[in-house]
């Protein structure tokens, strides 16, 4: 079978940038001969519909109600007649040679994603630089990497469309961390996944949007972690779980405590009860917050950052 590839563009309002958008997938390396936008019950649906028809090879779907951008995906992945899918984001662009790079290493038993360059609107950066030719690879087989330490981009992974319609797509029940719970899942059922270390994905940091609601992210990884250790079967109270959520709850602490976040502390202090059932260990962590130890630490990862 020939390979064809399609890229799902789920859309909200994104009347200023998607045609950047497209272009980027229209001026790829390789041809791509379906693009699917999906447009998530947005307040001028015409003018979306009207920068659709400006691209012959562009499918729009109108979402009869705001399903989010993981039940938007969804829509493109059973909508789409390619073997091959990507996605983009509406206020995102695509490297010229994204796809190209990532076709080399794609195979039914994986997933291929992408470095990103995060910039602001206001940058003048010229995206389309020179990627070296065989950029580096990382391989990811084990879910607990991306468990505790998740690097990966969501919106610049290309798979198999029948590997994503295998797990059932994204879990349109989250309205955010749906990348997250994609590659945890995908990971459990033995599918890898290949991070092209190369900054082939440009994405556009802008205030307001869903990937800086820091406590909206962490309600909804703690939904993941709970269907992982579900599948896991892992019992409450055990080591193994409760390893799984100390690991956890530290780490977004350390995070809060960074960013100053006093709705996501208030949050996590009520999930320490919550969530850790052994109450050793509930002592432990309420001494490390009484002592400041989790603003220390934010302090250091600061420092390290810079």
């Amino acid at each position: 079978m020939t390979n064809s590839i399609a890229v799902v563009i789920p859309c909200y309002n994104a009347t200023e940038t998607l045609t950047r958008a497209i272009e980027s997938i229209v001026n790829q390396s390789i041809e791509v001969k379906e693009i699917i936008v999906v447009d998530d019950y947005s307040d001028n649906p015409k003018k979306i519909a009207k920068i659709c028809s400006k691209f012959n090879n562009v499918k729009y779907i109108r979402n009869i109600n705001n399903i989010g951008l993981a039940g938007s995906r969804n829509v493109g992945i059973w909508a789409a007649k390619s073997n091959i899918i990507a996605f983009l984001d509406a206020d995102d662009q695509f490297h010229k040679d994204k796809l190209e790079i990532q076709l080399r290493y794609l195979s039914p038993n994986n997933v291929v994603s992408t470095d990103a360059v995060n910039i602001d609107q206001k940058s003048l950066l010229d995206f389309n630089i020179k990627i070296d030719n065989s950029p580096g690879i990382r391989v990811f087989s084990s879910p607990f990497r991306n468990l505790f330490f998740n690097r990966l981009v969501g919106s610049s992974l290309i798979g198999f469309t029948s590997t994503l319609k295998k797990i059932n797509g994204y879990d349109s029940q989250l309205r955010s961390a749906e990348d997250f719970d994609l590659w945890i899942r995908l990971l459990q059922e033995g599918i890898n996944v290949i991070a092209v270390k190369a900054p082939l994905y440009l994405y556009y940091d802008r205030e307001g949007s869903l990937s800086k609601d820091e406590f909206s992210i962490w309600i909804n990884i703690v939904v993941s972690i709970k269907k992982f250790i579900s599948y896991k079967n892992y019992k409450k109270g055990t080591i193994s779980e409760q390893f799984i959520w100390v690991i956890l709850i530290c780490k977004e602490f350390i995070k809060a405590e960074a960013l100053d976040n006093q709705n996501l502390k208030n949050k996590l202090l009520l999930d320490i009860q919550l969530l850790l059932s052994n109450k050793f260990i509930q002592i432990i962590m309420n001494v490390f917050i009484a002592f400041k130890i989790f603003k220390i630490l934010s302090f250091l990862f600061l420092r390290a950052k810079l």
